[in-house]
């Protein structure tokens, strides 16, 4: 299941949404990765793509099945965008969900945010 949303970036507190724990590419499908890949190297329109998992609520054990890629876009035509939430749709992730959200570099604190953590593509 794939949902796709344009990232709507504040400054987060308690209580301001689902805590993001970062992903390793290990903890996901290969399918998935070799997609992102191969899709990201054949058109450039991503600076880098970051995995996180929702958890939300943090008082209980953390079940790994809700996935947030984040994609560091180039430009903000959303062909790129549109292209890769439908290329993420068609890839089989049983068991787990899969959202996509897209920022551009005139976010400043998703940039900053971005160069904290490693991507998943291109990999580091």
């Amino acid at each position: 299941m794939v949902d796709g949303a344009w990232a709507k970036w504040r400054r987060g507190g308690p209580g301001d949404g689902p805590t993001l724990v970062r992903a390793e590419d290990w903890e996901l499908p290969e399918p998935l990765l070799e997609a992102i890949s191969q899709f990201c190297e054949d058109r450039n329109g991503a600076f880098s793509v970051f995995g996180f998992f929702n958890v939300p609520d943090t008082s209980v054990p953390i079940e790994f099945n809700d996935l947030s890629l984040l994609v560091w876009l180039r430009e903000t035509d959303a062909t790129f965008y549109d292209d890769f939430v439908a290329m993420v749709g068609e890839v089989d992730t049983p068991g787990l969900t899969v959202s996509c959200e897209g920022v551009t570099s005139e976010k400043a604190g998703a940039v900053k945010y971005f160069q904290r953590h490693t991507p998943l593509w291109p990999v580091v």
